[in-house]
Parts: C-alpha cells; structure tokens; sequence
C-alpha cells in the first residue's frame, strides 16, 4: 500500500533513527575534539537532519551545508528556521566546485554519505559523477592546514573491507593523511 508520507519523511522516521543516530555520538565527537572547531562544512548535508543537530549541539561553530539537490535544501531551511539556528549557511553546488562558491577556509570538514558510489561504474555519467579522488581534492583547497575530515560510508553492501580501502587510497592521493 502507498503511503502518504514524503520521503524525506519517511528517511526522517526510519533510516535517521537507525544508521544516522548511531553516527551522530561520533561526528559529535569529531565537532568538539580538543582542537576545537569553528567553521565546519557538511559536503552533501542532504535535507539538514545531521545539519540541525551539529547546530543545536555547538551553536559555536558556523557550519556551511553544500549539497547538489535543492529540494533537500529547501527542507533544510525548513528544519534550521523551526529550530531557530542561525549558525548555518546553506549552499546549493556541486562537490566538483565547491571552490566557486565558498569564502573562507574551515577548519573541519564531514562528509557523510558522499563517497559510498565512487568506484561504481555504471555508466559514463556515474563513473564521472562519483569519482571521488576529484570531489576530494574539490575540497582540499577550502581547508586550513590543520583541518579535519570525517568520513562515514554508508553501511550496505559497497561498504566491504575492500571498498573501504580503495576510499583510504583515495584520500591520501587527495593529499589527505588518513587515520582510523
């Protein structure tokens, strides 16, 4: 039977509880580490439910959301506006260009759920569209020295071992130091 509930919704009520909230202790964890954070962007922030909750919890740091579908970020705007916050910014762009669109450097960076398709090669468009070394080193250049990546795949099937590996290699040809 259909049901009369939007996905974004219904990704609200089942998936966040399950994969997200299981993340969020973690990325929290990563906002408030001993180097502080204070400008922090959400490659991919989706319709801002992680988002919300980083703002909420570290109304300190000033996150940027950047993500490639507008529709989500209309419901991310939504969410931000009911819960108040004021310390995000939100961006519609690509992760090939984020360069174009953002003043500033962060000094930390998440990326969640922005990777997991990159060595899929189902066509041209895909094979173009996910190739992560490129939405890396996309992203290299808007960090400051010091800063800090999270990375979290998403936990179904291309989240082998082997898949995993291929993303550690990707990053430390981005020129990023890869740790666990």
């Amino acid at each position: 039977p259909a049901l009369n509930v939007p996905w974004s919704e219904a990704y609200a009520r089942v998936y966040f509880p399950g994969f997200e909230a299981a993340v969020l202790p973690e990325v929290a964890r990563f906002c408030d580490a001993p180097e502080r954070r204070s400008r922090v962007i959400d490659v991919g922030c989706g319709d801002g439910l992680v988002l919300c909750y980083l703002a909420s919890q570290f109304p300190g740091i000033t996150f940027v959301g950047v993500d490639a579908r507008p529709e989500a970020l209309v419901i991310a705007q939504q969410r931000l506006d009911l819960l108040g916050l004021r310390n995000v910014h939100l961006l519609e762009r690509d992760a090939f260009v984020l360069g174009e669109a953002i003043d500033g450097a962060f000094d930390g960076a998440i990326l969640r759920n922005v990777l997991d398709d990159a060595r899929e090669a189902w066509s041209a468009y895909l094979e173009a569209r996910f190739d992560t070394t490129r939405k890396l080193r996309a992203l290299r250049p808007l960090l400051t020295t010091n800063a800090r990546v999270w990375v979290s795949l998403t936990p179904y099937p291309r989240g082998t071992p082997a898949f995993v590996a291929r993303v550690r290699t990707d990053l430390a040809e981005a020129g990023f130091s890869v740790f666990s």
